[in-house]
């Protein structure tokens, strides 16, 4: 093993996986909303239990993060600093992180404007932030699976828009959305998705009347198609959803950071996890903890250049939810 392998085995990340808040598409039964079908749910946003889950993230943070023993404040906020986050595109996901998250901002900016007490740069009042914290929205953990409206991607400047109205009572939460890197996301999101026909139904948009009535007319087509080719499609979206979860594993591994959030979904976080968590469900904002590891492939196959082929997992800290509450 060389030693830049020996390095990297020694690699040390934990990761605290988030579920967004409780979303307007999980309330739309008990408002009489079809969750299938209703436009309003394309890429919708919180529902106000969910926005409330969102600005409690930080005391979950504490509660599940922090020892309940310790009495000292700066140990607890070191332990719930994160050097990286990573968001989904969707506007639940980007939503509960500016709500949520938004106190490493204040942090930061505290931090720098004690270091700069002395320099005109606080004096001119600056509203730029030292954040000590990357955020990068990252469209491999976007929700994966079936077609339901609130899965449906929008280009990225349309979220925003959005976004920054809805918070527009909370600076501290805005600042922090212009914080976020965007640079990852393929300018022609969300349909870039459509080049991978097995995400084509997870993330189609709703801004092209011709492609929802082909749409269409494959659905009043499917009873023409085979139960083996459904059976196979539905087997390709999974693998390839697998494959794109590897993909940002394996890229959250060779970034430098050792102390990373993701605030992403709940089929995301099944994957991510491997289906580990005892409940099967993954709870609304409450933080789940992980430590990311690469083995070798138990395949046992190496590259052209001769190095091996990894498999990145992540490992609960525990897997008990049982407390957890569901979908």
């Amino acid at each position: 093993m060389s030693k830049k392998d020996s390095k990297e085995q020694d690699l040390y990340k934990r990761v605290v996986l988030i579920r967004h808040g409780e979303s307007l598409g999980q309330t739309a039964s008990r408002r009489g909303v079809d969750r299938k079908r209703d436009a309003s749910l394309v890429d919708c946003s919180l529902s106000p239990n969910g926005i409330n889950q969102a600005f409690s993230l930080k005391q979950q943070l504490l509660r599940v993060l922090c020892n309940d023993d310790d009495d000292d404040d700066d140990d607890d906020m070191q332990n719930i600093s994160f050097e990286l986050v990573c968001v989904s595109p969707l506007t639940r996901a980007i939503t509960t992180c500016v709500l949520g998250l938004s106190y490493l901002v204040q942090d930061s900016t505290e931090s720098f404007q004690t270091k700069s007490s002395n320099h005109a740069i606080q004096k001119t009042g600056s509203n730029k932030s030292s954040s000590t914290t990357s955020f990068i929205c990252h469209t491999s953990i976007a929700e994966t699976g079936g077609s339901i409206p609130e899965n449906k991607g929008r280009p990225i400047a349309t979220v925003v828009k959005d976004i920054h109205h809805s918070i527009q009572d909370f600076p501290l939460s805005q600042t922090c959305l212009t914080q976020i890197d965007f640079s990852l996301v393929p300018s022609c999101w969300p349909d870039v998705n459509r080049k991978d026909g097995a995400e084509k139904k997870g993330h189609e948009t709703t801004s092209s009347p011709s492609k929802m009535i082909k749409s269409k007319r494959k659905k009043n087509n499917k009873s023409t198609n085979s139960t083996p080719t459904t059976t196979t499609s539905n087997v390709t979206k999974i693998s390839s959803s697998r494959n794109k979860l590897q993909d940002f594993l394996e890229w959250l591994y060779q970034r430098p950071e050792t102390n990373i959030a993701i605030v992403c979904h709940h089929n995301v976080i099944l994957h991510l996890t491997g289906h580990q968590l005892k409940s099967g469900g993954v709870p609304n904002c409450v933080p789940i903890v992980c430590y990311l590891v690469r083995q070798v492939s138990s395949s046992g196959r190496s590259s052209n250049n001769g190095s091996h082929e990894y498999v990145y997992t992540l490992n609960l800290e525990s897997n008990d939810t049982t407390n957890y509450k569901g979908r």
